[in-house]
């Protein structure tokens, strides 16, 4: 558990969301070697050496092909023990006043946050020590370890005390579409126990995949959006549909969170997947089980994309309120430049900056990509005013943003620090008009 272990950028590159492919991903490095040594056998031989090798050759290619076929068997297996393993229970609060699922905060702390980080990545480990050297409170991960979530992955890629940086206070993980690939099981009963809240010195747990934080002035409502991301086999491919909360989460959320219909602190909402999108997939049911409440939501963090970009009041067609949101999906993952835009969402602006060192580790592998950076935010909270500030993995500042409770639900907002150096889709102001 003391060391981190590293994988290889173009290991991750193309990683899909979805369980059939990401099991298959647990095997593809094996798969990859052996195919690459069945080109080299195959290789043009100098005439007076090719009929003493034509044998060796058969010989070796039969063996390597058995080896292919032995891995995609391996490989299946993998799947359907995944797949038909029971996905783990949905832990649930008491209910008590002492497990409700609301922890207190202070009026004045720091909390760094970061999605998709779970990758064992040199970009991972670079915003994880950027992160660290804030020496924050508190840190949040919006989900996601690679490749499925098993106890393993996350033994190796996350929990070390090395690998995710730990706050002072707490540190807390949310789930993850990744996660449940293996039923959760890593997720829930190796992560949580060693998450949650600072108590004697160690940490006293994470009792569930969802919680809020408040104090006087703020409340930081963090969801589980990615419980029923695993679903019969091969039904996960459209899984846009099957993401939705637990009705457990959805009676916290009306009976405790939100009981006190005059209770008007601002709500920063946290989750993994994204509500809307203007580059992949939208996940429009969440819109509309969390309709109730997204009045009261002054802006929405989510991950799930491999990208950091941000977003005006915006809401999919027919649906609303409209909410602010950013993207914070590039704790890792590698970013892959040259997407464009699909769809109109009030998309403000997205970092599209190129990585030369990311670039120059993958070429070797995939000579055509071009990779950009990854990167995390914090969260200053100084009694009524909110400070987050954006950086990329070689601590860049890229953007700062202020809000000011001011008393109502929708607090004022500022930009002393605009994104200049990301590429511009639409005003600045709209990202906290």
């Amino acid at each position: 558990m003391s060391d981190i272990h590293h994988r290889e950028i173009h290991h991750l590159r193309g990683t899909p969301r979805s369980a059939i492919r990401s099991v298959r991903r647990t095997h593809w490095q094996t798969v990859k070697d052996q195919k690459s040594v069945i080109q080299k056998l195959a290789a043009p031989l100098p005439r007076k050496k090719a009929l003493q090798a034509l044998r060796r050759r058969a010989l070796a290619v039969r063996r390597h092909t058995t080896l292919l076929t032995r891995a995609t068997f391996d490989w299946l297996s993998n799947y359907l023990r995944f797949i038909l393993r029971s996905r783990h229970p949905f832990p649930v609060y008491a209910g008590s006043a002492e497990g409700n699922g609301i922890f207190p905060l202070e009026s004045q702390c720091c909390i760094a946050l970061a999605g998709d980080w779970g990758s064992g990545t040199t970009n991972a480990y670079k915003v994880g020590d950027a992160m660290r050297g804030w020496e924050p409170d508190y840190t949040i991960h919006l989900g996601d370890v690679y490749y499925v979530g098993s106890r393993e992955e996350f033994d190796r890629y996350f929990l070390p005390e090395a690998a995710w940086p730990r706050g002072s206070r707490g540190s807390f993980a949310l789930n993850g579409n990744h996660e449940m690939y293996s039923g959760g099981y890593g997720y829930f009963e190796r992560a949580l126990p060693q998450l949650g809240l600072q108590y004697k010195s160690k940490p006293a747990g994470q009792p569930a995949s969802y919680f809020c934080l408040e104090n006087e002035h703020w409340r930081i409502v963090s969801l589980d959006t990615a419980y029923y991301s695993r679903t019969l086999p091969f039904l996960e491919l459209f899984d846009t549909y099957f993401i939705r909360l637990h009705r457990a989460q959805l009676d916290w959320l009306r009976e405790t969170v939100f009981r006190d219909a005059k209770d008007l602190r601002p709500v920063l909402l946290l989750s993994h997947h994204n509500w809307y999108s203007a580059f992949e997939s939208e996940y429009r049911r969440l819109g509309r089980e969390l309709q109730p409440y997204l009045d009261k939501v002054f802006l929405w963090i989510w991950a799930h994309e491999h990208r950091f970009s941000g977003y005006g009041l915006s809401a999919p067609a027919g649906q609303g309120p409209a909410v602010r949101a950013r993207c914070l999906g590039h704790g890792g993952m590698p970013v892959e430049l040259g997407h464009h835009p699909k769809r109109e969402r009030r998309l403000v602006f997205s970092d599209d900056r190129f990585n030369a060192d990311s670039t120059r580790e993958i070429s070797a592998v995939y000579r055509k990509d071009r990779l950009g950076y990854c990167g995390y935010a914090v969260l200053l909270l100084d009694g009524p005013l909110l400070q987050i500030e954006y950086y990329d993995e070689d601590n860049t500042q890229l953007m700062v943003e202020v809000w000011e409770n001011d008393g109502s639900a929708q607090p004022k907002g500022s930009l002393p620090v605009p994104p200049e150096r990301l590429t511009k889709y639409g005003e600045w102001e709209e990202l906290v008009s």
